[in-house]
């Protein structure tokens, strides 16, 4: 029935204040070889440094030479066990190792005594290296500790200094030497690291006090104290940082509040031994561990000061996780924790709690039981808690999540199931929970080894939980998973995928096999990056390359082929993406690593596309250098021109010009040549020009020369013939530029003579349309009779004279024209025109 399997379960926990704990044993440690199962390790916890992963994370053990740190063990090594006792890797030290710890992305983290700080990968693969502060370094390191979550660490020198790392990253390792204790005579006797915000604290006890010492400096918040109260030979921190357990010289456990303000409680330990592990269970109570004359004994000690106590069958290590404390022994690896409350709603004897109904009426209704009905009356029909079921509901689905065992879970999760037959309610959590215990189930087994816990996955998060299989190298499993959780985003099952290729890269021994592998497997998966996975073949050249070609991606593509000296290969798949930005970034690299050598030249002058986008981007010499070392003659004319006319100096200009013109040679570019010559010529005879006339003319065109040179009368005249002869003006834009000028100047006499020197090439209009301009009648009068009979009509309408408009009209015999002449008449135009004259 369901109360004989509430006894049978409930009778295997230990109440401890106001909550149940239980101990669960996960596995029986073997101590094997991953490659060889018959290779039995002698493991012995005693005299060994030990570090436990957190998040059911593999067991790092080595021999601890703390004791005789001079003598150096040839062939020493940190072994690396999973959960379950199965050995992972064996890494050889070359050190003396003073501590050992894991950070928050499953790294092993080495800390030597000679300051160095070596960093593994889970599998044993060394990643990097850093130094400590010189100061620690000649002090020699003397202890170790992991900061909370495992991002950083903090060391203690044998001269009593404090060092923080925040950050173990490569790009963000910065040490930083804490405020020393001043005076000190004797050891640090205990400390501990906490967090408080973003900042690292060290708690650290010496002779009477405890001291707080941050990044503002050290505060002591024992001062004063009883010294019986004082002297402390051991502390820890709990999971959610806010309660420090420190162990007295006088044997009791005192928790206080981690700023020192609020005293929990005092717990004599009644032993003249210091416990060996001082540690949470959580954050509801501490744990002390004992080993002594082969008695292992653990002591929980609740928040109310009571305790109870668990033996181990040999010596053991203990460590915290965030809901519970992992107990690894020779034999065994169990986890105790406080029993979750749901658990205990459901399998405390005295409980008649919905959850509890609920599952005893999945039971009896199992066994064909009536009583099912009433209990499930009883649950529906509460007038009290009008949310019974939805809440039975909710506990059998979490209580579910919280058990070890497959057929409690199953039969938790039948009882949820059952209710929900009952009640109007989303199906979402129940599957999520099936699919999390899934998940737990297959993570769990022995050969994988992460012995996660409902509350710690959650924490986790299942991406961060496939980061771990990933480093483990279980990619198989990683790629089921996310599969099964349909988690098809980049953040989760390709990344598997890359780095299975990267890993099958690592240890392929033939290109093409390993090439064709990782293509036949990935193919065109949406979002895979080759580029990431040929990153890891770079110096394979021939794999990266055949794995390169596959990624759509010429912005991932390309750098990685200038990073393996591929230039040419480069510049042609930057060409073939049409992205000018990236072509221009292949340009360039290969301008700075070439040195704007013949070389570069050759290669750029083989792609319009490159060569077109270094002339955009070049400096005046780089062109200059490129047009000559490839023998561009009519570039480089040009390109003289240009730089021609971005200087002030004539001589300069001049210079120019003249190199310019010796580079135009060739029936294709004669006429580049010749004008060139003639803006040399024009030039120079601008130069004379204003020597005598001391006004500007250098820079004007040759018709703008004329109009100048006519301009300043009679000395400018012959000038400007002259120009007409040396430059073979036409004579249309010499007169326009004459007859404008002469206008201009008011020179009317000139204007006339000039009229009558020959036949006008541009007609007689221009010479009425000037003087009309300046608004002289008369003078306009002496050209019109020059014009068609035509033009004659409207011009004299112009000057107002209506009488010879009339007959000028009268004479063509054209109806328009008299009739424009009568409409002149009529609108007094003539009054208008010689108002405007006076004005």
């Amino acid at each position: 029935s369901g109360k004989m399997e509430q006894v049978q379960i409930s009778q295997q926990w230990e109440m401890l204040d106001n909550r149940f704990y239980r101990k669960t044993e996960m596995y029986n440690m073997a101590w094997y070889d991953a490659d060889d199962v018959t290779n039995i390790a002698n493991v012995d916890l005693e005299n060994h440094l030990i570090a436990v992963g957190p998040y059911g994370g593999p067991i790092a053990i080595t021999r601890d030479h703390s004791e005789i740190s001079e003598i150096r063990v040839a062939r020493s090594t940190i072994d690396v066990y999973s959960a379950s006792g199965m050995r992972i890797v064996a890494i050889q030290r070359n050190h003396n190792v003073i501590g050992l710890g894991w950070s928050d992305t499953e790294r092993l983290v080495v800390v030597n005594d000679d300051g160095t700080i070596q960093i593994f990968s889970v599998r044993g693969e060394p990643l990097y290296t850093h130094s400590l502060p010189q100061n620690i370094r000649e002090a020699g390191v003397k202890e170790m500790k992991m900061a909370p979550g495992g991002a950083g660490l903090v060391v203690l020198s044998r001269a009593n200094q404090f060092c923080s790392v925040a950050s173990l990253e490569p790009g963000n390792f910065k040490p930083r030497n804490l405020t020393r204790i001043q005076d000190l005579a004797s050891p640090i006797t205990a400390w501990t690291v906490l967090l408080n915000g973003r900042s690292t604290e060290v708690v650290a006890a010496y002779n009477d006090s405890v001291y707080i010492i941050g990044p503002d400096g050290i505060g002591d918040p024992l001062a004063g104290l009883d010294t019986a109260t004082a002297g402390f030979t051991d502390m820890a921190v709990s999971a959610n940082g806010k309660y420090i357990a420190l162990v007295t010289r006088a044997g009791s456990i005192w928790v206080v509040s981690a700023d020192f303000k609020e005293n929990r409680i005092q717990f004599d330990l009644n032993s003249p031994v210091p416990p060996r592990q001082l540690i949470w269970c959580g954050s509801d109570s501490v744990v002390a561990y004992w080993s002594v004359m082969g008695s292992d004994v653990i002591v929980v000690v609740g928040p109310r000061g009571n305790s109870i106590n668990y033996t181990c069958p040999s010596r053991a290590h203990l460590a915290a996780e965030l809901d519970g404390l992992r107990i690894i022994t020779r034999e065994k690896h169990e986890f105790l924790q406080a029993v979750p409350l749901c658990t205990q709603r459901i399998f405390t004897l005295s409980t008649s709690s919905p959850a509890a109904n609920l599952y005893e009426a999945r039971l009896r209704f199992d066994n064909q039981d009536p009583l099912a009905d009433d209990l499930m009356r009883e649950i529906t029909e509460n007038v009290e808690q009008p949310q019974a079921l939805a809440t039975a509901i909710a506990d059998c689905i979490e209580a579910a999540g919280h058990e070890w065992t497959p057929a409690l879970q199953r039969n938790l999760l039948k009882a949820a199931r059952f209710g929900m037959d009952f009640a109007e309610m989303s199906p979402s959590e129940f599957v999520g929970m099936c699919q999390t215990l899934r998940v737990l189930y297959h993570v769990r087994d022995y050969q994988i080894a992460i012995p996660l816990t409902y509350s710690q996955l959650r924490n986790l998060t299942k991406e961060v939980l496939i980061d771990r299989l990933i480093g483990r190298g279980l990619f198989w499993l990683a790629h089921e998973i996310c599969q099964y959780l349909k988690l098809e985003n980049s953040t989760a099952k390709n990344r598997v995928l890359v780095h299975w290729a990267r890993n099958l890269i690592e240890h392929a021994d033939n290109d093409d096999e390993a090439a064709q592998a990782i293509i036949d497997k990935l193919g065109d998966t949406k979002g895979i990056s080759y580029a990431e996975i040929a990153q890891a073949a770079l110096r394979r050249k021939d794999l990266a390359i055949q794995l390169l070609d596959r990624e759509p991606r010429a912005s991932q593509q390309v750098p990685l082929l200038l990073e393996m000296q591929e230039d040419v290969l480069a510049l042609t798949k930057a060409i073939q993406s049409g992205d000018t930005d990236l072509v221009l970034m292949v340009v360039l690299h290969l301008r700075d690593k070439l040195a704007n050598s013949s070389a570069f030249f050759r290669m750029i002058n083989g792609h319009p596309t490159a060569r077109d986008l270094f002339i955009k981007s070049c400096t005046p010499r780089e062109l200059e250098s490129f047009y000559k070392q490839q023998d561009f003659r009519a570039e480089l004319g040009s390109f003289y021109v240009r730089q021609a006319y971005e200087t002030d100096s004539i001589e300069e200009r001049l210079d120019s010009l003249r190199q310019a013109a010796n580079q135009f040679t060739g029936k294709e570019n004669a006429f580049q040549a010749q004008m060139t010559e003639e803006q040399i010529k024009l030039m120079g005879l601008q130069r004379e020009i204003e020597r005598q006339s001391h006004k500007k003319f250098i820079g004007l065109s040759i018709r703008d020369t004329i109009y100048q040179c006519v301009s300043l009368g009679e000395p400018g005249m012959g000038t400007a013939d002259r120009i007409k002869k040396d430059f073979k003006v036409s004579d249309k834009i010499f007169w326009w530029a004459k007859v404008q000028a002469l206008g201009a100047t008011r020179n009317f006499a000139e204007l006339e003579r000039f009229a009558k020197l020959k036949k006008s090439p541009i007609g007689y209009a221009p010479f009425v349309d000037e003087c009309i301009a300046l608004k002289n009648r008369s003078e306009a009068a002496k050209y019109i009779p020059r014009l068609s009979v035509e033009q004659r009509v409207p011009y004299y309408l112009k000057i107002g004279d209506l009488e010879a408009a009339n007959e000028a009209a009268v004479a063509s015999k054209n109806e328009e024209l008299v009739a424009m002449v009568r409409q002149a008449a009529s609108s007094g135009m003539r009054g208008d025109y010689e108002r405007s004259s006076r004005a």
